[in-house]
């Protein structure tokens, strides 16, 4: 068994971190959302290992993810040989300190999910640089070139 399928998987807001109740908790026709604390104690979680999925309340969502706004109605790619993964970076590289909502604007092919799953992934592989820039507010921004290794041979 894999240590992912061990360790239940708990949805949590990534702005107010308020924790998502599983459906068949709830009922089926909604959802129910509370803090971490309140949510381990109700399923007898102290103390035991859990994982944390990012997602967004109702409240954020409605507050912070642009819907329908910025996007276009077609979102394939204009042009075909400029990727997700390069969109990106030469916006950050002309922009530097965007925000996600800048770059969201920038990538109007793709939908707000695709460009945010792919500035995780560039900032887990060292491409891009995220730094707070307040509650749930994040700006992007090319890596600081780093200097060599100035050691002195003995």
């Amino acid at each position: 068994m894999s240590a992912i399928a061990r360790e239940p998987l708990i949805p949590i807001c990534c702005v107010c971190g308020l924790v998502r109740e599983q459906q068949e908790s709830v009922g089926e026709d909604g959802e129910s959302w509370s803090d971490l604390g309140s949510y381990l104690d109700r399923h007898g979680m102290r103390g035991s290992e859990y994982k944390l999925t990012h997602t967004y309340c109702p409240v954020c969502t409605s507050r912070y993810v642009p819907i329908g706004k910025t996007f276009s109605a077609d979102r394939t790619p204009k042009n075909p040989s400029v990727t997700i993964t390069g969109l990106i970076l030469q916006t950050i590289r002309r922009h530097p300190q965007c925000n996600l909502d800048a770059l969201v604007q920038a990538c109007p092919q793709y939908t707000w999910n695709q460009v945010f799953l792919e500035v995780d992934r560039l900032s887990r592989t060292g491409e891009i640089e995220l730094a707070s820039a307040g509650p749930g507010v994040y700006t992007m921004s090319m890596p600081a070139k780093k200097k060599p290794d100035q050691r002195k041979s003995v």
